[in-house]
C-alpha cells in the first residue's frame, strides 16, 4: 500500500501511520495548517487532516491607480494663465484631480499641467502641478546640443540662473510615466524625423529627448495648497511680510525668465544680464491671500 502525505506532516489518508523518512512508529502529530490566504489559488488540507480541499481567494483591489481611465489632454488652444494677463498659446492642458487641491483658494480654476513652447527662446516649457504639496512647479528643457544638457542641479549652483527658489531639478524626460503627470513633451507622429526611434505614448506622440532643468514653489513665503493649514504655507523668511501663493501666471514667467537665460548660455551670450520683457500686471494680485 502505497501512502499520501500531507506537506508539513506525516499522517498518511489510509489507516496506518507511518514517519515520512523511517524510524520508530509513535502516534500522529497534527498537520501544519497552510497559509493559504498568501496566493490567489491553493490546494490546503482540512483541519482534521482529511482529504484535500482548493480555495480560490479573492483577488485584492488595484491600489496603485494603474486601471484608473487616462487623463486627456486639451491640445493646442490659445489660454489665458491662471492670475495675471499673458495669454499663451499652448500645446496641451491637463486637469488631474488626483493632484489638484480639494480646498478652495486661489488655485481654483488653474490646470494641473500646461504644455508649451517658448516662442521667444524656443524652448519646451512645462507647467506641473507638486502630487505632494499641491504647489506649481516650473520646468524648461534643452536639448542634446546644449552645454548644460545632463548637468546635474549640484553642478549648476555656481552657474547663477536665476528661477524661483533656484534650480532644484534636472532629469531626462519621464517618458515611462502619464503624459498627465510627467515632466516631458510629446510631439505628433507626423512631425518626427523618418529614422526616429523614440517610444510613443498612447495617443500615438512621440517622446521628447530633451533634459529638463526645474524649479518648485513651495519655498519659505509660498502658500502650500496641499499642506495641513493651505493659507499660511510654510514660516515667513525675515523681511516678508505675507505669504503668496505662486500661481500660473508667476510660474509663466518664471519659466519664460529661465528659457532666455538658457538660450543665452546655448548662444554663447552673458546669461546673467539676460530679463525677458515681463507682461503688465493689475494692482489686483490674486496670489496675494493675506498673512
Amino acid at each position: 500500500m502505497t501512502d499520501t502525505y500531507h506537506v508539513g506532516g506525516h499522517v498518511p489518508v489510509g489507516g496506518r501511520h507511518r514517519l515520512a523518512s523511517g524510524g520508530a512508529r509513535g502516534p500522529p502529530k497534527p498537520a501544519r495548517r497552510q497559509h493559504c490566504h498568501s496566493f490567489r489559488t491553493m490546494t490546503c488540507p482540512r483541519d482534521d487532516a482529511g482529504p484535500m480541499r482548493t480555495i480560490n481567494m479573492p483577488r485584492k483591489k488595484n491600489a496603485g491607480g494603474t486601471n484608473l481611465p487616462a487623463i486627456k489632454p486639451t491640445r493646442d488652444v490659445v489660454r489665458p494663465m491662471h492670475g495675471g494677463t499673458d495669454i499663451v498659446p499652448v500645446e496641451a492642458v491637463f486637469h488631474v484631480p488626483a493632484v489638484h487641491p480639494t480646498s478652495v483658494g486661489p488655485w481654483t480654476g488653474e490646470a494641473d499641467k500646461l504644455a508649451w513652447t517658448d516662442r521667444m527662446s524656443g524652448l519646451g516649457c512645462i507647467i506641473k502641478r507638486s502630487g505632494w504639496t499641491g504647489c506649481l512647479e516650473g520646468f524648461v528643457g534643452v536639448g542634446p546640443e546644449h552645454p548644460l544638457f545632463g548637468v546635474t542641479p549640484g553642478a549648476l549652483v555656481g552657474l547663477g540662473l536665476r528661477a524661483h527658489g533656484g534650480i532644484n531639478y534636472a532629469a531626462a524626460c519621464q517618458k515611462y510615466e502619464p503624459e498627465s503627470t510627467s515632466v516631458c513633451h510629446v510631439t505628433d507622429v507626423d512631425t518626427r524625423p523618418s529614422h526616429s526611434q523614440r517610444p510613443l505614448t498612447k495617443e500615438g506622440k512621440e517622446h521628447d529627448d530633451a533634459w529638463w532643468l526645474g524649479f518648485s514653489c513651495d519655498q519659505a513665503g509660498d502658500v502650500i495648497p496641499g499642506g495641513r493649514d493651505p493659507l499660511h504655507g510654510r514660516d515667513v523668511t525675515a523681511g516678508v511680510n505675507e505669504r503668496v501663493y505662486r500661481d500660473e501666471a508667476f510660474v509663466y514667467r518664471e519659466c519664460v525668465r529661465l528659457a532666455a537665460q538658457l538660450r543665452a548660455i546655448a548662444d554663447g551670450v552673458d546669461h546673467t544680464t539676460v530679463e525677458p520683457e515681463q507682461p503688465s500686471v493689475s494692482a489686483y494680485d490674486s496670489r496675494r491671500v493675506g498673512g
